[in-house]
């Protein structure tokens, strides 16, 4: 999984869906999902995520 800082001048889904050379080609972000800033939490989320959608 990808961990970028959100930015309001660069966005995760400019950074993912971009067409430039940091863009990620085979994936699409159509929302995204908050968690707390600890890294169980993150962890937990991740986890979940993943038993969604498959690996990411």
């Amino acid at each position: 999984m990808i961990s970028i800082q959100y930015s309001e001048t660069f966005p995760v889904i400019t950074h993912l869906n971009g067409t430039d050379h940091l863009a990620a080609y085979d994936i699409q972000v159509n929302a995204s999902q908050s968690c707390s800033d600890d890294d169980q939490s993150q962890f937990a989320l991740e986890n979940r995520l993943i038993s969604l959608y498959g690996i990411l």
